[in-house]
Protein backbone atom coordinates (compact mmCIF):
# COMPACT_ATOMS: atom_id res chain seq x y z
CA UNK A 1 0.00 0.00 0.00
CA UNK A 2 1.34 3.40 -0.90
CA UNK A 3 1.14 6.27 1.53
CA UNK A 4 0.10 9.74 0.48
CA UNK A 5 1.92 12.82 1.64
CA UNK A 6 -0.23 15.28 -0.32
CA UNK A 7 -3.90 15.44 -1.19
CA UNK A 8 -3.15 15.09 -4.93
CA UNK A 9 -1.69 11.60 -4.62
CA UNK A 10 -4.14 8.69 -4.85
CA UNK A 11 -4.97 6.82 -1.66
CA UNK A 12 -3.85 3.22 -1.26
CA UNK A 13 -6.08 0.19 -1.79
CA UNK A 14 -6.91 -0.32 1.91
CA UNK A 15 -7.74 3.35 2.44
CA UNK A 16 -10.06 3.37 -0.56
CA UNK A 17 -11.69 0.12 0.59
CA UNK A 18 -12.45 1.58 4.01
CA UNK A 19 -13.11 5.28 3.39
CA UNK A 20 -13.95 6.03 -0.26
CA UNK A 21 -17.39 7.43 -1.07
CA UNK A 22 -18.36 8.38 2.48
CA UNK A 23 -18.02 11.60 4.44
CA UNK A 24 -18.76 11.19 8.17
CA UNK A 25 -19.70 14.85 8.44
CA UNK A 26 -22.68 14.20 6.16
CA UNK A 27 -24.04 11.69 8.71
CA UNK A 28 -23.72 13.49 12.06
CA UNK A 29 -20.07 12.43 12.44
CA UNK A 30 -20.69 8.66 12.33
CA UNK A 31 -17.30 7.15 11.44
CA UNK A 32 -18.85 4.20 9.58
CA UNK A 33 -21.70 4.43 7.08
CA UNK A 34 -24.99 3.86 8.90
CA UNK A 35 -27.30 0.96 8.08
CA UNK A 36 -30.62 2.18 6.71
CA UNK A 37 -33.42 -0.11 7.88
CA UNK A 38 -36.19 1.76 6.09
CA UNK A 39 -37.63 0.09 3.00
CA UNK A 40 -39.11 3.30 1.59
CA UNK A 41 -38.10 6.95 1.59
CA UNK A 42 -40.15 10.12 2.10
CA UNK A 43 -40.24 12.99 -0.38
CA UNK A 44 -40.36 16.70 0.50
CA UNK A 45 -43.32 17.12 -1.87
CA UNK A 46 -45.49 15.12 -4.26
CA UNK A 47 -43.75 16.87 -7.17
CA UNK A 48 -40.38 15.70 -5.88
CA UNK A 49 -41.72 12.15 -5.55
CA UNK A 50 -43.05 12.27 -9.08
CA UNK A 51 -39.71 13.56 -10.39
CA UNK A 52 -37.83 10.77 -8.62
CA UNK A 53 -40.10 8.12 -10.11
CA UNK A 54 -39.56 9.49 -13.63
CA UNK A 55 -35.81 9.86 -13.10
CA UNK A 56 -35.86 13.66 -13.41
CA UNK A 57 -34.61 14.11 -9.82
CA UNK A 58 -31.97 12.23 -7.84
CA UNK A 59 -32.95 10.60 -4.60
CA UNK A 60 -34.09 7.33 -3.12
CA UNK A 61 -37.46 5.65 -3.68
CA UNK A 62 -37.38 2.10 -2.43
CA UNK A 63 -34.62 0.19 -0.62
CA UNK A 64 -34.20 -2.53 -3.27
CA UNK A 65 -33.84 0.06 -6.04
CA UNK A 66 -31.14 2.02 -4.22
CA UNK A 67 -30.12 3.32 -0.82
CA UNK A 68 -27.21 5.24 0.70
CA UNK A 69 -25.39 2.10 1.85
CA UNK A 70 -25.44 0.53 -1.61
CA UNK A 71 -24.25 3.82 -3.11
CA UNK A 72 -21.17 3.76 -0.84
CA UNK A 73 -20.49 0.13 -1.80
CA UNK A 74 -20.77 0.92 -5.52
CA UNK A 75 -18.43 3.91 -5.22
CA UNK A 76 -15.86 1.88 -3.29
CA UNK A 77 -15.94 -1.01 -5.76
CA UNK A 78 -15.45 1.39 -8.66
CA UNK A 79 -12.52 3.06 -6.88
CA UNK A 80 -10.87 -0.28 -6.09
CA UNK A 81 -11.28 -1.59 -9.63
CA UNK A 82 -10.32 1.71 -11.30
CA UNK A 83 -13.77 1.91 -12.87
CA UNK A 84 -15.96 4.85 -13.72
CA UNK A 85 -18.91 3.45 -11.73
CA UNK A 86 -19.95 0.35 -9.84
CA UNK A 87 -23.20 -1.60 -9.68
CA UNK A 88 -24.45 -3.78 -6.84
CA UNK A 89 -27.65 -5.78 -7.19
CA UNK A 90 -29.74 -7.96 -4.93
CA UNK A 91 -29.73 -11.66 -5.71
CA UNK A 92 -33.31 -12.10 -4.53
CA UNK A 93 -32.80 -15.55 -3.08
CA UNK A 94 -29.61 -17.10 -1.78
CA UNK A 95 -30.08 -20.29 -3.78
CA UNK A 96 -32.52 -21.91 -6.16
CA UNK A 97 -35.25 -24.15 -4.74
CA UNK A 98 -34.69 -27.88 -5.16
CA UNK A 99 -35.85 -29.23 -8.50
CA UNK A 100 -38.84 -31.52 -8.67
CA UNK A 101 -37.31 -33.78 -11.27
CA UNK A 102 -34.11 -34.73 -13.05
CA UNK A 103 -32.10 -32.00 -14.72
Amino acid sequence: MSTSSTRNEPHGFATRAIHHGYNPLDYHGALNPPVFLSSTFAFPSSNEGSNRFTGDAKGYLYHRVGNPGVDVLEQRLAALEGGEAGLATSSGMGRSPPSSGPC
